[in-house]
């Protein structure tokens, strides 16, 4: 079976839950599994990882590497023409949100250390675990919420 044999069928739904979030529930087995096209972030699952399979760009995945409870937001719109560069460690995964920013080439992230710069704009991360260390250079201010 290839990954463009799977699809969602009838006794699978998407309920719009009025604030910006969906939730999608259904039913998989007997060699029959379900995909979806996600426009946004995965904020949770609940899934048995020892009877199910996930895939994510064609590579085998855990819950939590898509399900990234927290935000960050570095938010430097009131300071339209200064740069302000930052870097955060966090103890889990981390993956820029472009529902809550903008990405861009400045932004990096590897193995939990992000860094970047905004200069009138917003950078939003999406992350797991705690946030370890934090450095702020600049006028932006910072939003975090724990999601968990």
């Amino acid at each position: 079976m290839s990954p463009d044999d799977v699809a969602s069928e009838g006794n699978d739904s998407v309920t719009d839950n009025g604030d910006g979030t969906v939730t999608v529930s259904g039913v998989a087995g007997n060699g029959y599994g379900d995909s979806y096209f996600v426009d946004g972030d995965v904020i949770s699952m609940d899934l048995d990882e020892s009877k199910w399979t996930i895939r994510y760009g064609g590579e085998e995945v855990g819950v939590s590497d898509l399900s990234l409870p927290n935000k960050l937001v570095i938010d430097g719109s009131n300071a339209p023409r200064l740069a302000s560069d930052y870097t955060f460690e966090v103890s889990g995964t981390a993956r820029k949100s472009a529902a809550l920013g903008s990405v861009n080439d400045h932004d990096t992230i590897s193995d939990g250390q992000i860094s970047g710069r905004v200069i009138g704009g917003k950078d939003g991360f999406r992350f797991s675990g705690e946030i370890t260390a934090f450095e702020l250079d600049g006028p932006a201010t910072v939003q975090v919420e724990d999601g968990s």
